[in-house]
C-alpha cells in the first residue's frame, strides 16, 4: 500500500481467515463498506461453515466477496494484484 490506512479505511480478509496476510488475500477498503459486505456475507450463509475451511469453502467466499464488489461497485484496492490498483 505504500502509505498509512486512512480513518476510514480497513483491512478485510477475503477468505474469511483473519491468520492468511498473504497479499492475495487482503483488500483495503471503508468501513462503511466493510459493513455491508459483512452483512452480505452473512446473509449468504458464507459464516456459519468457516468451522471447516476446505478449499471448497474458501472458493466459494472469495466468490461472494468478488460478486458484491461486482453489484455494488465498491471501491477496493486489492493488495495482490500485479498493480495493487483500486476497483
Amino acid at each position: 500500500l505504500e502509505r498509512k490506512l486512512l480513518s476510514d479505511e480497513v483491512v478485510h480478509h477475503v477468505d474469511g481467515n483473519t491468520k492468511n496476510n498473504t497479499l492475495s488475500n487482503l483488500w483495503v477498503m471503508n468501513r462503511v463498506d466493510h459493513g455491508k459486505l459483512h452483512l452480505f456475507l452473512r446473509q449468504s450463509k458464507m459464516f456459519w461453515i468457516k468451522d471447516n475451511p476446505t478449499k471448497y469453502w474458501k472458493d466459494e467466499i472469495v466468490n461472494k466477496n468478488n460478486e458484491f464488489v461486482e453489484q455494488t461497485n465498491t471501491k477496493i484496492i486489492r493488495m495482490g494484484s500485479p498493480t495493487a490498483g483500486d476497483k
